[in-house]
């Protein structure tokens, strides 16, 4: 009786930041041939992946500023949902003193406008009264002409120092509203003073990239996550790959971050731990499988001669032309086998 051979996946580690590159080959069956000849193992090819851990992380997240003074009210309680606009605290900053000091000069140059205008109307009384060929009527077009510019100087600084007035009077009362739709988290510091932060509603993946596999991750946009808790797997799409190492580098490996697209906030939580695999060109195969440039396919019973391009990669090569995901081949071809033999499975 012929025996049945099953061989497991197999996990080949990628680095420290890395889960595992997943085989890409299964063997489903083992193969005969006559008595007395070799055994042959059978398997699935599938296309390269890198996969990698990752976190499920608010694509947006921020301490808010509080403006300095005194806080009137407090319109949120920790962990409230807010809407973007929406007023979360006000304050007041009392500048009583500076405020007294603009509003006396202010004061100030209301009395020199109104001096300029009183000028003014005097001047313009007394010309009504010179005949016109009144020697002294030049004398007092002069002043009366200095005299409006003063007032419209006096009138520039009185409005300069309105605004002036009005925006300290302002200034006092303070606001923070919600920058976008999330979730606010109210605290405390030491001396007693409230601190707001905002989660974002919207969530998506995050991860690390070694410096060595970063060619990995920036040629591919589509991925596939998994919650390792709950099992959720979804597809979504790389939206960003930094250029700049990240705070957990080392001194031995630079690491980068990337995010994705949006994932769906039923099925996923902020802080879930998942695996993100990011699919690679080329089919990958024991360097065994390949004999001077030639695969051997399984198809209907026999092996079928194929010639592959292939090329090395972490201890294994890479098929880039001559085979397709989900075919069938020979994992340990030999010199007795031939193009078109019969290759029986056993049962």
């Amino acid at each position: 009786m012929r025996k049945r051979v099953k061989l497991g996946i197999v996990l080949v580690p990628l680095g420290a930041a890395v889960i595992g590159g997943t085989v890409l080959y299964v063997t489903d069956h083992q193969a005969t041939k006559a008595v007395g000849t070799p055994t042959y193992q059978v398997a699935t090819v599938k296309q390269s992946t890198f996969t990698v851990a990752g976190k499920v992380a608010p694509v947006a997240q921020q301490q808010l500023t509080i403006p300095d003074g005194k806080v009137q009210q407090l319109n949120v309680a920790n962990g409230d949902t807010v809407t973007a606009g929406q007023v979360l605290l006000t304050t007041f900053l009392d500048k009583s003193m500076d405020l007294a000091e603009q509003q006396a000069t202010l004061d100030k140059g209301n009395r020199v406008a109104t001096s300029a205008q009183n000028t003014i109307n005097q001047l313009t009384q007394q010309l009504q009264q010179l005949p016109a060929d009144d020697p002294t009527r030049a004398d007092l077009d002069s002043q009366l002409r200095d005299a409006k510019s003063n007032l419209a100087d006096a009138q520039a600084d009185v409005q300069t120092n309105q605004q002036a007035l009005q925006r300290g009077q302002n200034s006092q009362y303070g606001q923070v509203t919600a920058p976008y739709d999330g979730r606010i988290s109210v605290s405390y510091d030491q001396s007693g003073k409230v601190q707001l932060a905002i989660t974002g509603a919207g969530l998506q993946a995050t991860g690390l990239v070694s410096e060595y596999d970063y060619d990995k991750v920036k040629d591919h946009r589509d991925v596939a996550i998994k919650a390792l808790a709950t099992k959720q797997e979804a597809k979504t799409t790389l939206n960003f790959l930094s250029t700049n190492p990240a705070k957990e580098s080392s001194k031995n490996m630079a690491r980068y971050a990337f995010t994705t697209d949006n994932l769906d906030a039923t099925q996923f939580m902020n802080g879930q731990s998942l695996t993100i695999t990011v699919p690679q060109d080329g089919i990958r195969v024991p360097m065994a499988a390949v004999k001077h440039g030639h695969v051997y396919r399984y198809v209907a019973g026999k092996a079928r001669k194929t010639p592959v391009t292939t090329e090395k990669r972490d201890g294994y090569l890479v098929v880039t032309a001559g085979l397709q995901a989900k075919e069938r081949i020979i994992m340990n071809p030999d010199n007795q086998l031939k193009d078109a033999a019969q290759v029986a499975i056993s049962d």
